[in-house]
């Protein structure tokens, strides 16, 4: 069992096992370590073992509801009896009693089946589509900057750089975000409800230009979306001079940003304020930086250099409390792409040349690989 890892599918599928009692000992040795050494995969174990336990009460329910049909059956001629009797009194047919008392008894027994349906149908909904929940919940406000209204009110107009038969085709900028370099190769990670339903993605700054990118891998549930840089002359951002964190951080610890909630990049600071984000989400952190819509995407970074997770949104009647989803759901994210043959050989970094340098020096060596994400419509 040396060097033991599972990639996001396994994991799930070793959860449930080891719930179950289906592990073998050097196997639960093996998890149970693996655990020990990851919060954030310890409490996704407590989440399944919630599940688990609705969907055994469901279970109960079915077999509840298979007893009272039983009981039913055996005790139909009994009811045919007494509807007959009571005919007799009534002067009605039995044969409408019959099918008036058959007709209210099994009811209950199935909408108190399906009642339970219900409840555990929205818990597995609530697990898998969270960040949904968040969006339509009127306390959170996730952090894309909206430029639609005012590209149309101005009519400004850009060419969408695309290979539409050589032709420059006229698009409208609609959202602004943040992202980061996720590979050296060209791979950049941002917020999925920033680029979703998009007709063109750009990525810029000062160091690459304006340059297409395309989207490779979404997890909406976790708010996490990864680009590709589309053009065919990229040959790299460079070394990396970040490494990602897959471990919690303390509460308290300090921690800044960098991210466009306009043209030019902008820095922030604060610390870890809890160890979960809105409404108690074990995957994201709260924080207490300032943020304001277009730092969607942006890296969230210790103070060693480490990203540690990704901002996505802030809690609207608390301007001192904003959100960032943990990173080991981006490790998450890279081991569900690998799945890709295509990306199958993806290299994270693993040198930090930012630990030893003081702020200023980290933020100038940061920005090179923090980028304006930029999202365009033809429909204007």
């Amino acid at each position: 069992m040396e060097n033991f890892n599972l990639n996001s599918v396994q994991f799930i599928d070793w959860a449930d096992r080891y719930l179950n009692g289906q592990l073998t000992i050097d196997e639960t040795t093996a998890f149970e370590n693996l655990l020990a050494t990851n919060p954030a995969m310890f409490s996704t174990i407590e989440q399944h073992q919630q599940l688990i336990d609705a969907l055994a009460l469901y279970d109960s329910r079915a077999k509840l509801k298979a007893q009272m049909s039983d009981i039913h059956m055996q005790y139909s001629a009994e009811l045919n009896a007494s509807a007959n009797n009571i005919a007799a009194t009534t002067h009605e047919p039995s044969h409408n009693l019959i099918a008036k008392v058959r007709e209210i008894r099994p009811m209950r027994i199935y909408l108190a089946a399906a009642s339970v349906a219900v409840v555990v149908s929205l818990s597995i909904i609530s697990g898998y589509n969270y960040f949904e929940t968040k969006v339509a919940t009127k306390g959170y406000k996730a952090l894309r900057r909206d430029l639609e209204k005012i590209k149309k009110s101005q009519h400004v107009l850009i060419n969408s750089y695309n290979n539409n038969n050589g032709k420059d085709e006229p698009i409208v900028e609609r959202f602004g975000g943040t992202g980061f370099a996720l590979t050296s190769s060209g791979l950049i990670v941002t917020s999925y409800h920033l680029i979703k339903d998009n007709d063109s993605v750009f990525i810029e700054n000062n160091k690459v230009g304006r340059l297409k990118v395309i989207e490779v891998y979404s997890n909406p549930a976790a708010d996490i979306s990864v680009l590709k840089i589309a053009d065919k002359n990229f040959d790299g951002f460079g070394n990396l001079p970040y490494t990602f964190a897959n471990k919690d951080n303390d509460l308290g610890e300090k921690v800044f940003t960098l991210g466009y909630p306009r043209e030019d990049v902008v820095y922030g600071e604060g610390s870890i304020s809890s160890h979960t984000g809105f409404d108690g989400d074990t995957t994201a952190y709260q924080i207490s930086i300032p943020v304001n819509p277009g730092n969607s995407g942006g890296p969230l970074v210790d103070e060693h250099g480490n990203i540690i997770g990704l901002i996505s949104g802030k809690q609207t009647e608390n301007e001192g409390a904003a959100f960032a989803i943990k990173s080991f759901c981006i490790l998450q994210s890279v081991d569900a792409l690998k799945n890709d043959t295509s990306f199958s050989k993806i290299n994270l970094s693993k040198r930090n040349a930012l630990r030893a340098l003081p702020r200023v020096q980290q933020l100038k060596k940061l920005q090179d690989f923090v980028f304006v994400v930029k999202v365009f419509n033809k429909n204007f």
